[in-house]
Parts: C-alpha cells; structure tokens; sequence
C-alpha cells in the first residue's frame, strides 16, 4: 500500500494480484479497474510486461491468478 510510483502501473497491478489472492473480490476489481484506467491495453500486454521484471514462471502464474479473480484475464 505504501508503494507510490505514479508513472507507471506496478502498484495497481500489485494491489489487484493480491487482494484478488486474498479473495477481497471488490478491492480487487477496484484496484484492476484503475489498472486498466491507467493501462488500456494491460489485459492484452499484461503477461509481456509482468515477465520483463518477475523471471520465475511460478510467481507470474500467481500474479495472473491474482488478476484474474480481480477480473483481469490476461491475453
């Protein structure tokens, strides 16, 4: 929550990945709408720019799960 970097989407994506973990359902869809608010085209490039920072393959999978329950499917 204390992360601020309000040029890029990495504190939205983290919110939504997480609370959507958490099963806090309404945060998350909150948090994912201003993900997308933020980055149109996040749902079609979202899995790209996640892999440019997170390497292990088992941290993006729960990243995007996260997402998903935030109602985000990535591409």
């Amino acid at each position: 929550l204390e992360y601020r970097d309000t040029n890029f989407f990495w504190r939205e994506l983290m919110l939504a990945s997480s609370l959507g973990q958490m099963g806090r359902v309404e945060d998350a869809q909150a948090a994912a709408a201003e993900l997308l608010r933020v980055k149109p085209q996040f749902a079609h490039r979202g899995r790209r720019l996640i892999a440019h920072y997170i390497k292990p393959e088992e941290l993006r999978a729960t990243i995007a799960e996260g997402l998903e329950r935030a109602g985000i499917d990535l591409a």
